[in-house]
Protein backbone atom coordinates (compact mmCIF):
# COMPACT_ATOMS: atom_id res chain seq x y z
CA UNK A 1 0.00 0.00 0.00
CA UNK A 2 1.28 3.48 -1.04
CA UNK A 3 -0.10 6.84 -0.16
CA UNK A 4 -0.87 7.52 -4.04
CA UNK A 5 -3.12 4.19 -3.74
CA UNK A 6 -4.84 5.46 -0.39
CA UNK A 7 -5.52 8.56 -2.19
CA UNK A 8 -7.03 6.61 -4.92
CA UNK A 9 -9.27 4.14 -2.99
CA UNK A 10 -10.37 7.08 -0.90
CA UNK A 11 -11.39 9.35 -3.70
CA UNK A 12 -13.50 6.59 -5.15
CA UNK A 13 -15.45 5.98 -2.06
CA UNK A 14 -15.85 9.67 -1.99
CA UNK A 15 -16.96 10.05 -5.67
CA UNK A 16 -19.47 7.09 -5.33
CA UNK A 17 -20.78 8.64 -1.31
CA UNK A 18 -19.85 5.10 -0.04
CA UNK A 19 -19.65 6.85 3.46
CA UNK A 20 -19.16 4.00 5.78
CA UNK A 21 -16.42 2.35 3.30
CA UNK A 22 -14.42 5.25 3.01
CA UNK A 23 -14.64 5.58 6.82
CA UNK A 24 -13.24 2.18 7.27
CA UNK A 25 -10.41 2.63 4.69
CA UNK A 26 -9.33 6.16 6.06
CA UNK A 27 -9.18 5.03 9.75
CA UNK A 28 -7.48 1.91 8.78
CA UNK A 29 -4.84 3.84 6.70
CA UNK A 30 -4.21 6.70 9.43
CA UNK A 31 -3.81 3.81 11.78
CA UNK A 32 -1.25 1.91 9.16
CA UNK A 33 0.86 6.02 8.90
CA UNK A 34 -0.66 6.91 5.95
CA UNK A 35 -2.15 10.41 7.03
CA UNK A 36 -2.43 13.56 4.69
CA UNK A 37 -4.52 16.44 4.30
CA UNK A 38 -7.17 15.29 1.48
CA UNK A 39 -7.68 12.25 3.58
CA UNK A 40 -8.67 13.64 6.88
CA UNK A 41 -10.85 15.97 4.73
CA UNK A 42 -12.84 13.21 2.84
CA UNK A 43 -13.02 11.31 6.15
CA UNK A 44 -14.33 14.89 7.84
CA UNK A 45 -16.73 14.96 4.96
CA UNK A 46 -17.79 11.19 5.54
CA UNK A 47 -19.05 11.44 9.40
CA UNK A 48 -20.39 14.68 8.30
CA UNK A 49 -22.61 13.26 5.97
CA UNK A 50 -22.87 10.19 8.25
CA UNK A 51 -24.40 12.86 11.47
CA UNK A 52 -21.51 11.84 13.45
CA UNK A 53 -20.45 15.77 13.91
CA UNK A 54 -18.12 15.07 16.90
CA UNK A 55 -15.87 12.95 14.94
CA UNK A 56 -15.95 15.16 12.09
CA UNK A 57 -14.73 18.06 14.02
CA UNK A 58 -11.88 16.00 14.94
CA UNK A 59 -10.72 15.50 11.16
CA UNK A 60 -11.54 18.99 9.82
CA UNK A 61 -9.32 20.26 12.59
CA UNK A 62 -6.57 18.21 11.26
CA UNK A 63 -6.97 19.25 7.67
CA UNK A 64 -6.59 22.86 9.42
CA UNK A 65 -3.26 21.91 10.85
CA UNK A 66 -2.16 20.63 7.44
CA UNK A 67 -3.30 23.86 5.76
CA UNK A 68 -4.36 26.61 7.95
CA UNK A 69 -6.44 28.71 4.94
CA UNK A 70 -8.77 25.31 3.82
CA UNK A 71 -12.38 27.49 3.67
CA UNK A 72 -14.10 24.23 3.18
CA UNK A 73 -12.75 22.76 6.18
CA UNK A 74 -13.57 26.12 8.57
CA UNK A 75 -17.23 26.26 6.83
CA UNK A 76 -17.38 22.03 7.89
CA UNK A 77 -16.15 22.76 11.01
CA UNK A 78 -18.41 26.07 12.01
CA UNK A 79 -21.67 23.74 11.57
CA UNK A 80 -20.51 20.45 12.99
CA UNK A 81 -20.57 22.63 15.73
CA UNK A 82 -24.06 24.47 15.29
CA UNK A 83 -25.66 21.06 14.69
CA UNK A 84 -23.88 20.62 18.29
CA UNK A 85 -25.53 23.06 19.96
CA UNK A 86 -21.87 24.17 20.41
CA UNK A 87 -22.66 27.76 20.11
CA UNK A 88 -19.61 29.03 22.26
CA UNK A 89 -17.27 26.89 20.14
CA UNK A 90 -18.67 27.85 16.53
CA UNK A 91 -18.28 31.16 17.47
CA UNK A 92 -15.12 31.45 18.83
CA UNK A 93 -13.81 29.30 15.47
CA UNK A 94 -15.38 31.10 13.23
CA UNK A 95 -14.32 34.79 14.41
CA UNK A 96 -10.71 33.87 13.49
CA UNK A 97 -11.89 32.51 9.64
CA UNK A 98 -11.63 34.86 6.66
CA UNK A 99 -13.75 37.64 5.82
CA UNK A 100 -15.11 35.55 2.91
CA UNK A 101 -15.88 32.37 4.81
CA UNK A 102 -17.52 34.38 7.84
CA UNK A 103 -19.93 36.15 4.95
CA UNK A 104 -21.06 32.95 3.14
CA UNK A 105 -21.95 31.44 7.03
CA UNK A 106 -23.99 34.76 7.69
CA UNK A 107 -21.57 35.04 11.04
CA UNK A 108 -21.71 38.32 13.37
CA UNK A 109 -19.88 38.63 16.25
CA UNK A 110 -22.44 40.74 17.94
CA UNK A 111 -25.64 40.01 18.09
CA UNK A 112 -28.05 41.43 20.37
CA UNK A 113 -31.58 39.73 21.39
CA UNK A 114 -31.22 37.03 19.29
CA UNK A 115 -33.47 34.74 20.61
CA UNK A 116 -36.11 35.26 22.71
CA UNK A 117 -37.11 31.89 25.27
CA UNK A 118 -40.34 31.49 26.60
CA UNK A 119 -41.74 29.65 28.92
CA UNK A 120 -45.00 28.81 31.35
CA UNK A 121 -47.35 26.23 32.51
CA UNK A 122 -50.02 25.19 35.36
CA UNK A 123 -49.13 22.81 38.62
CA UNK A 124 -52.17 20.50 39.55
CA UNK A 125 -52.12 18.67 42.73
CA UNK A 126 -54.45 16.91 45.06
CA UNK A 127 -53.69 18.63 48.04
CA UNK A 128 -57.04 20.30 49.72
CA UNK A 129 -54.09 22.97 51.13
CA UNK A 130 -52.83 23.83 48.15
CA UNK A 131 -54.48 25.76 44.61
CA UNK A 132 -52.56 25.15 41.36
CA UNK A 133 -49.32 27.08 40.81
CA UNK A 134 -48.85 29.42 37.90
CA UNK A 135 -45.10 30.06 36.24
CA UNK A 136 -43.85 32.20 33.47
CA UNK A 137 -40.79 33.17 32.44
CA UNK A 138 -39.02 35.44 29.90
CA UNK A 139 -35.56 35.26 28.54
CA UNK A 140 -33.41 37.15 26.30
CA UNK A 141 -29.77 35.69 24.75
CA UNK A 142 -26.78 38.23 23.41
CA UNK A 143 -23.86 37.32 22.27
CA UNK A 144 -21.47 40.50 23.02
CA UNK A 145 -18.62 39.45 21.83
CA UNK A 146 -17.21 36.26 20.30
CA UNK A 147 -16.32 34.46 23.34
CA UNK A 148 -19.27 35.86 25.54
CA UNK A 149 -22.81 35.47 25.20
CA UNK A 150 -25.17 36.56 28.38
CA UNK A 151 -28.80 35.41 29.44
CA UNK A 152 -31.22 37.23 30.69
CA UNK A 153 -34.50 36.34 32.38
CA UNK A 154 -37.57 37.42 34.36
CA UNK A 155 -39.60 34.49 35.90
CA UNK A 156 -42.66 35.27 38.41
CA UNK A 157 -45.00 32.38 40.01
CA UNK A 158 -48.13 32.63 41.93
CA UNK A 159 -49.85 30.13 44.11
CA UNK A 160 -52.59 30.66 47.09
CA UNK A 161 -52.27 28.31 50.36
CA UNK A 162 -54.77 27.18 52.83
CA UNK A 163 -54.03 26.50 56.62
CA UNK A 164 -56.36 25.75 59.31
CA UNK A 165 -55.93 27.24 62.98
CA UNK A 166 -58.10 26.17 66.14
CA UNK A 167 -59.83 29.29 67.31
CA UNK A 168 -59.89 29.34 70.92
CA UNK A 169 -62.10 31.99 72.12
CA UNK A 170 -65.18 30.36 69.80
CA UNK A 171 -63.65 26.66 70.03
CA UNK A 172 -63.42 26.26 66.57
CA UNK A 173 -61.48 25.92 63.63
CA UNK A 174 -60.69 28.67 61.18
CA UNK A 175 -58.94 28.28 57.79
CA UNK A 176 -57.13 31.19 56.24
CA UNK A 177 -55.19 31.77 53.26
CA UNK A 178 -52.00 33.69 52.23
CA UNK A 179 -50.99 33.88 48.55
CA UNK A 180 -47.57 33.70 47.33
CA UNK A 181 -46.09 35.80 44.54
CA UNK A 182 -42.15 34.89 43.35
CA UNK A 183 -40.49 37.28 41.12
CA UNK A 184 -36.96 36.41 40.00
CA UNK A 185 -34.64 38.21 37.82
CA UNK A 186 -31.54 36.09 36.55
CA UNK A 187 -28.43 37.02 34.73
CA UNK A 188 -25.75 34.30 32.98
CA UNK A 189 -22.93 35.25 30.90
CA UNK A 190 -20.93 32.35 29.57
CA UNK A 191 -16.96 32.97 28.58
CA UNK A 192 -15.90 30.63 25.80
CA UNK A 193 -11.96 29.34 26.57
CA UNK A 194 -9.74 27.61 24.35
CA UNK A 195 -9.64 24.01 24.58
CA UNK A 196 -13.33 23.78 24.73
CA UNK A 197 -13.92 25.32 27.83
CA UNK A 198 -16.94 27.05 28.62
CA UNK A 199 -16.91 29.15 31.70
CA UNK A 200 -20.30 30.36 33.59
CA UNK A 201 -20.80 32.90 36.51
CA UNK A 202 -24.81 33.58 37.40
CA UNK A 203 -26.95 35.24 39.63
CA UNK A 204 -30.71 35.60 40.62
CA UNK A 205 -32.46 37.83 42.55
CA UNK A 206 -35.34 36.75 44.10
CA UNK A 207 -38.14 38.54 46.04
CA UNK A 208 -41.22 36.79 47.78
CA UNK A 209 -44.22 38.41 48.65
CA UNK A 210 -47.22 36.63 51.01
CA UNK A 211 -49.77 38.99 52.28
CA UNK A 212 -47.86 42.06 53.14
CA UNK A 213 -44.83 39.97 54.05
CA UNK A 214 -41.68 40.14 51.88
CA UNK A 215 -38.60 37.98 51.88
CA UNK A 216 -35.37 38.86 49.50
CA UNK A 217 -32.88 36.06 48.16
CA UNK A 218 -29.71 35.92 46.22
CA UNK A 219 -27.93 33.20 44.46
CA UNK A 220 -24.62 32.95 43.24
CA UNK A 221 -23.40 30.01 40.47
CA UNK A 222 -20.26 29.24 39.05
CA UNK A 223 -19.79 26.10 36.07
CA UNK A 224 -16.84 25.37 34.21
CA UNK A 225 -17.36 22.65 31.71
CA UNK A 226 -15.30 20.94 28.94
CA UNK A 227 -16.17 18.95 25.75
CA UNK A 228 -14.16 16.01 25.56
CA UNK A 229 -14.62 14.30 22.23
CA UNK A 230 -17.91 12.62 22.64
CA UNK A 231 -18.21 13.66 26.46
CA UNK A 232 -19.21 16.88 28.29
CA UNK A 233 -17.30 17.02 32.05
CA UNK A 234 -17.67 19.75 34.68
CA UNK A 235 -18.47 21.04 37.97
CA UNK A 236 -20.32 23.95 39.99
CA UNK A 237 -20.91 25.52 42.95
CA UNK A 238 -23.94 27.39 44.08
CA UNK A 239 -24.32 29.57 47.14
CA UNK A 240 -27.62 30.80 47.87
CA UNK A 241 -30.08 32.35 51.05
CA UNK A 242 -33.51 30.68 50.18
CA UNK A 243 -35.93 31.00 53.16
CA UNK A 244 -33.95 32.44 55.52
CA UNK A 245 -31.31 29.38 55.36
CA UNK A 246 -28.08 29.44 53.55
CA UNK A 247 -27.54 26.91 50.99
CA UNK A 248 -23.87 25.32 49.32
CA UNK A 249 -24.13 22.98 46.57
CA UNK A 250 -21.24 21.18 45.12
CA UNK A 251 -21.88 19.30 41.62
CA UNK A 252 -20.26 17.23 38.61
CA UNK A 253 -21.43 17.05 35.25
CA UNK A 254 -20.84 14.20 32.90
CA UNK A 255 -22.88 14.49 29.86
CA UNK A 256 -22.55 12.06 26.77
CA UNK A 257 -23.57 11.75 23.00
CA UNK A 258 -22.51 8.39 21.91
CA UNK A 259 -23.54 8.82 18.30
CA UNK A 260 -21.60 11.71 17.90
CA UNK A 261 -24.60 14.00 17.81
CA UNK A 262 -27.66 15.26 19.22
CA UNK A 263 -29.62 12.18 17.96
CA UNK A 264 -28.55 10.42 21.43
CA UNK A 265 -27.63 11.80 24.11
CA UNK A 266 -27.59 11.70 28.31
CA UNK A 267 -26.79 14.32 30.77
CA UNK A 268 -25.73 13.72 34.41
CA UNK A 269 -25.48 15.80 37.35
CA UNK A 270 -24.94 14.64 40.93
CA UNK A 271 -25.17 17.62 43.37
CA UNK A 272 -24.07 17.64 47.20
CA UNK A 273 -26.13 20.32 48.58
CA UNK A 274 -25.33 21.43 52.34
CA UNK A 275 -28.05 23.20 54.43
CA UNK A 276 -28.68 24.20 58.23
CA UNK A 277 -24.97 21.62 58.43
CA UNK A 278 -27.29 19.06 57.02
CA UNK A 279 -25.54 17.29 53.72
CA UNK A 280 -27.97 15.81 50.87
CA UNK A 281 -27.51 13.52 47.49
CA UNK A 282 -29.23 14.63 44.73
CA UNK A 283 -28.96 12.90 41.58
CA UNK A 284 -30.59 14.58 38.18
CA UNK A 285 -30.39 12.17 35.15
CA UNK A 286 -31.34 13.62 31.42
CA UNK A 287 -32.60 10.65 28.57
CA UNK A 288 -32.83 12.39 25.27
CA UNK A 289 -32.79 11.78 21.33
CA UNK A 290 -33.78 12.45 18.05
CA UNK A 291 -37.33 10.51 16.69
CA UNK A 292 -37.89 12.48 13.52
CA UNK A 293 -36.40 15.18 11.57
CA UNK A 294 -38.45 18.02 13.88
CA UNK A 295 -38.93 16.04 16.76
CA UNK A 296 -36.90 14.83 19.52
CA UNK A 297 -37.67 13.85 22.92
CA UNK A 298 -36.54 13.71 26.71
CA UNK A 299 -36.84 11.84 29.69
CA UNK A 300 -36.02 12.79 33.17
CA UNK A 301 -35.59 12.08 37.00
CA UNK A 302 -34.68 13.50 40.02
CA UNK A 303 -33.34 11.59 43.19
CA UNK A 304 -33.50 12.93 46.65
CA UNK A 305 -34.55 15.53 48.60
CA UNK A 306 -35.21 18.75 46.57
CA UNK A 307 -35.31 21.75 49.29
CA UNK A 308 -34.11 24.79 48.63
CA UNK A 309 -32.27 23.48 45.95
CA UNK A 310 -30.88 25.19 42.55
CA UNK A 311 -30.79 23.72 38.96
CA UNK A 312 -29.85 24.47 35.41
CA UNK A 313 -27.45 27.01 36.64
CA UNK A 314 -29.57 28.94 38.85
CA UNK A 315 -32.59 29.47 36.15
CA UNK A 316 -34.59 27.24 38.66
CA UNK A 317 -35.64 27.60 41.93
CA UNK A 318 -37.13 25.16 44.45
CA UNK A 319 -37.61 26.91 47.25
CA UNK A 320 -41.41 26.21 48.23
CA UNK A 321 -42.44 25.58 52.26
CA UNK A 322 -43.45 22.40 50.92
CA UNK A 323 -40.27 20.04 49.88
CA UNK A 324 -40.19 17.77 46.47
CA UNK A 325 -38.80 14.13 47.51
CA UNK A 326 -38.62 12.89 43.71
CA UNK A 327 -39.00 14.48 40.52
CA UNK A 328 -39.98 13.07 36.89
CA UNK A 329 -40.11 14.85 33.71
CA UNK A 330 -40.91 13.86 29.86
CA UNK A 331 -40.68 16.65 26.91
CA UNK A 332 -41.33 16.79 23.32
CA UNK A 333 -39.01 19.62 21.49
CA UNK A 334 -40.63 20.37 18.23
CA UNK A 335 -37.82 22.19 15.59
CA UNK A 336 -40.37 23.97 13.48
CA UNK A 337 -37.95 25.53 11.74
CA UNK A 338 -33.96 26.59 12.26
CA UNK A 339 -35.57 29.83 14.10
CA UNK A 340 -38.59 28.53 15.70
CA UNK A 341 -38.39 25.79 18.52
CA UNK A 342 -41.84 24.77 20.63
CA UNK A 343 -41.78 22.48 23.43
CA UNK A 344 -44.11 20.67 25.95
CA UNK A 345 -43.76 18.85 28.92
CA UNK A 346 -45.39 17.18 31.31
CA UNK A 347 -43.89 17.14 35.24
CA UNK A 348 -44.90 14.83 38.64
CA UNK A 349 -43.49 16.11 41.95
CA UNK A 350 -43.80 13.94 44.95
CA UNK A 351 -44.26 16.63 47.58
CA UNK A 352 -44.32 16.49 51.64
CA UNK A 353 -46.50 19.19 53.07
CA UNK A 354 -44.69 21.66 55.14
CA UNK A 355 -45.43 21.15 58.93
CA UNK A 356 -47.31 17.81 58.37
CA UNK A 357 -46.64 14.40 57.34
CA UNK A 358 -49.13 14.35 54.42
CA UNK A 359 -47.74 13.73 51.28
CA UNK A 360 -49.41 14.78 47.48
CA UNK A 361 -48.54 14.57 43.92
CA UNK A 362 -48.38 17.77 41.82
CA UNK A 363 -48.32 17.61 37.84
CA UNK A 364 -47.21 19.87 35.65
CA UNK A 365 -48.14 20.82 32.21
CA UNK A 366 -45.84 23.52 30.72
CA UNK A 367 -44.98 25.19 27.39
CA UNK A 368 -42.19 26.68 25.72
CA UNK A 369 -40.76 28.67 22.63
CA UNK A 370 -37.22 29.68 21.26
CA UNK A 371 -37.15 32.08 18.79
CA UNK A 372 -33.99 33.03 17.39
CA UNK A 373 -33.80 36.15 15.40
Amino acid sequence: MSTKTVDSISYSYYMNKDWTKLIDFAENSIDNGFEFAMLRMRLGIAYFEKSNYIDAIKNFEKVLEFDSSNKTAMEYLYYCNKYLNRDGEADYTAYKFPESVRKKINYRSIRLAERVNLEGGVKFNNNKDRDNLMYYYIGLDNTLLPVLKLSLYFQQYQQKKYYDFFNFVQNKKDRYSFTVNQYQYFIKPSLHLPLNITVIPAFNYVSTKWNNTYTYSRGYHLSVIKSVSKFDVGGYFNYSDLNNSYQRQWGLYFNTYPLGNLNLYTLSTLTLQNQNKTNYIIFDQVLGGKVSDFLWLEASATFGDIDNYTEKQGLYIYNSIDKTTFKFGSSAIFYISSEFQFEIQYQLENKKQFGTNKEYKQNAIIGGIKWTF
